[in-house]
């Protein structure tokens, strides 16, 4: 006969499709399902965005030609926040808890940039922060209210510094056009469908400031992303950092000056 840990898996999977809208059941279940046993690790890859965590972009402008080479910023200074200032308004259903480790992710750019992240004051471009399904950002200043979704599992300092960097304008690290001099994808890895979160930005929309690789960025993918098996999806090309990726728990000194070269 069953044993309780499948009844109780039974009475939880029915309760949750009767009780619920369809579109919410997994979201609910996978809840219940120990990390360990699933499948994708990161709630920002969670989140059905591009690159896991990028909102607003249209895959197409990957297929622009190739331009010269300059970082992992926008290059389009238009985009860029007035006098690094980023107003922002706060959903109230973050707890007392989590507004302080937004807070202090806040701080952490005041103290190491010339960015700064302060309550709206009636500005037309402010972030809007909202306790949402999985987390993501927008790259750089898009106009009017922009969403920046931290929900379960994103409240960590390194994951929000991580979706604030985007907002401040920077795409991820491995997606730089350069980025096969200094990295490997092994593509027989990834998750089936997910290929396409590793494809490179465009040099037309990418500005690299003529800055280093940077390994030990806060912006980088750990060597497991997406992975189907548990695997590797990414190596570095240099030996000793395969294992450095993605593990920063705060902006790295080159984060640091290529904020300060924006």
């Amino acid at each position: 006969m069953f044993g309780p840990s499948i009844v109780f898996i039974y009475y939880l999977v029915t309760t949750v499709v009767r009780s619920q809208p369809s579109a919410d059941i997994f979201r609910s279940f996978a809840g219940y399902i120990p990390e360990e046993h699933r499948v994708i690790h990161h709630e920002w890859q969670n989140s059905g965005k591009f690159q896991g965590d990028i909102d607003g972009v249209d895959p197409n402008l990957l297929k622009l030609p190739e331009g010269p080479v300059l970082f992992n910023a926008l290059k389009n200074k238009q985009l860029t926040w007035e006098n690094g200032l980023i107003p922002y308004e706060m959903d109230t259903a973050f707890s007392p808890n989590e507004v302080k480790i937004l807070e202090k992710a806040f701080d952490s750019y005041r103290r190491n940039t010339c960015i700064r992240f302060e309550k709206r004051e009636g500005q037309t471009d402010y972030l809007n922060i909202v306790k949402g399904y999985g987390c993501y950002s927008q790259v750089g200043r898009t106009g009017g209210k922009q969403e920046i979704s931290l929900g379960r599992g994103c409240f960590f300092h390194e994951i929000i510094v991580h979706e604030l960097m985007h907002s401040v304008g920077f795409w991820h690290e491995h997606s730089r056009a350069d980025r096969d001099d200094h990295i490997r994808i092994l593509w027989d890895n990834i998750l089936p469908g997910m290929k396409s979160q590793f494809d490179k930005i465009s040099a037309v929309l990418q500005d690299l400031q003529g800055e280093n690789y940077d390994y030990k960025s806060i912006m980088h993918y750990d060597s497991t992303a997406f992975s189907r098996n548990g695997r590797n999806t990414i190596e570095t090309v240099e030996d000793g950092f395969t294992q450095v990726i993605g593990t920063a728990q705060d902006l790295s000194p080159l984060d640091i000056v290529k904020v300060s070269n924006l």
